[in-house]
């Protein structure tokens, strides 16, 4: 609270009249569709779980196949649109080899969420992932990119994880649990629960790592080629995790091409598919346009909506210590991000020049 309190003083400088720059807009608009199909996709992916008895009616690599050669193909017809030089445009190997090891990372680790959440709950699954992807994205960021940041900024970051890690315990915990019957069998139930929230964690954690490592550098990559069209870049990225998604499919899982399309024949899963496309569309955006720290820093705002949507389905009861939890977390990612308008940066870099002064 403290922490959130002294970033909000932050406004005070800020406050001024005149109409917003279309540019800020546009970076609103982005950041809030961004927010709105994170919520989408988790919710949905939770349904078609619960509608097919816990398990999913279709491989995770195929999804994740699926998914990529959609985006692959949308950027491919936006390039086309442009003739032939769109078309000659395409061939550049050391761009796909460099965007799709890249994409590969992401590819990975979208593999890796869908198969912890066989073994998590959602309410684990957040717990575990999302603070950590913030504290994960702030370090890689730094080794990575050289990215620096103030005193300020670092408390509100970690007091940012730590709010969310709160919000995700209380939030899990408004979420009913069904008691399981005492029997025989129950001492065998809880070593395999104890076993496989084990291998979920594991899972979890390490999908989070990779994904974070795959933000960084695909941020790296689109701040290298400025210039380069947004829909390219992600055509390139696309094949990289087409290819790896494949490679899983096929020599991992031991699975026959045949079986890519098993379980696609749902309007649900291909709802799920659009929505999975556009979410890395725009998550791209947000990286080329504002940066992969602004991306992990919208995790609050996603699972707000998640717990509101709970909260309306029934599936969750509504308490003041959540909403006090995502109040505090939205606060401290609002005031990280106003501290990094050029006007807060010159006053705190001013501060930390008389303090060293001071010092010397």
């Amino acid at each position: 609270l403290v922490a959130s309190g002294s970033g909000m003083s932050l406004l005070r400088p800020l406050i001024r009249r005149g109409p917003v720059p279309r540019a800020r807009q546009e970076l609103i608009a982005i950041c809030g569709i961004h927010v709105l199909l994170g919520v989408a996709c988790p919710i949905l992916l939770s349904r078609l779980k619960e509608q097919h008895g816990g398990h999913y009616g279709f491989s995770v690599a195929a999804l994740t196949f699926h998914v990529y050669m959609a985006a692959a193909t949308v950027g491919f017809s936006c390039n086309a649109m442009h003739g032939k030089k769109g078309l000659l445009r395409l061939n550049a190997p050391g761009r796909v080899w460099r965007y799709g090891c890249t994409a590969s990372l992401f590819s990975i680790g979208d593999m890796l969420s869908f198969l912890s959440l066989q073994h998590l709950d959602a309410g684990t699954f957040s717990l575990v992932g999302k603070a950590l992807g913030i504290v994960a994205t702030v370090a890689l960021a730094r080794m990575i990119l050289g990215k620096r940041h103030t005193s300020l900024q670092y408390v509100l970051v970690f007091s940012c994880a730590v709010a969310t890690l709160v919000f995700c315990h209380v939030e899990r915990l408004a979420h009913p649990v069904p008691s399981a019957p005492p029997g025989p069998g129950l001492q065998t139930q809880s070593w395999r629960g104890s076993g496989e929230l084990s291998l979920g964690l594991a899972l979890r954690a390490l999908a989070v790592t990779l994904s974070a490592l795959a933000t960084v550098l695909q941020e790296r990559l689109l701040a290298q080629e400025p210039g380069c069209p947004f829909m390219l870049q992600q055509f390139w990225m696309s094949l990289g995790a087409v290819s790896t998604s494949l490679l899983v499919f096929r020599l991992l899982h031991g699975l026959p091409v045949a079986q890519l399309f098993e379980g696609f024949d749902d309007w649900r899963v291909a709802l799920v598919m659009v929505v999975h496309v556009a979410h890395g569309f725009s998550t791209g955006l947000v990286l080329k346009r504002i940066g992969a720290l602004t991306k992990a820093l919208c995790v609050p705002l996603n699972l707000g909506g998640c717990y509101i949507c709970s909260v309306l389905m029934g599936t969750a009861a509504l308490k003041m210590s959540a909403v006090l939890a995502w109040t505090v977390s939205t606060s401290l990612m609002l005031a990280f991000a106003l501290s990094k308008t050029p006007v807060i940066s010159r006053m705190y870099a001013g501060d930390e020049k008389l303090q060293a002064d001071s010092k010397v």
